[in-house]
């Protein structure tokens, strides 16, 4: 099983894009632990000889990039058009306040695993 986690390298990038995301979203995501993957699969009780590998690398992202990718999140597209265009906007706004751009800290997270 593979998980991954979007954070920002710079934490007054993160800072700022909580806010930004607050002022759009009514119901902010829920917050996971890195290693919820592992933990996931080890609570199932369905697996044994569960390891996890971790992996992290940093992508610096132009505003163009970073807003292709917010087009990809679920929350994201299951917004009205309206609310996504105006979440688009706000994220806009706030990379351009940031220099035109941010560099994503990627964390992804494999989890290998028998059946028990």
């Amino acid at each position: 099983m593979f998980g991954h986690r979007y954070g920002y390298a710079d934490p007054a990038h993160a800072r700022a894009f909580d806010a930004a995301f607050a002022t759009v979203d009514q119901t902010p995501a829920a917050v996971r632990d890195d290693a919820w993957v592992h933990a996931d699969v080890l609570a199932s009780g369905l697996w044994g000889d569960v390891r996890g590998h971790a992996t992290s690398r940093t992508l610096p992202m132009d505003t163009g990039a970073y807003l292709r990718l917010v087009r990809t999140f679920g929350p994201f597209r299951a917004k009205s058009p309206a609310a996504q265009e105006h979440t688009l906007e706000v994220l806009a706004a706030t990379l351009d306040a940031l220099g035109g751009g941010t560099v994503l800290d990627l964390r992804g997270f494999l989890v290998l695993a028998r059946r028990g």
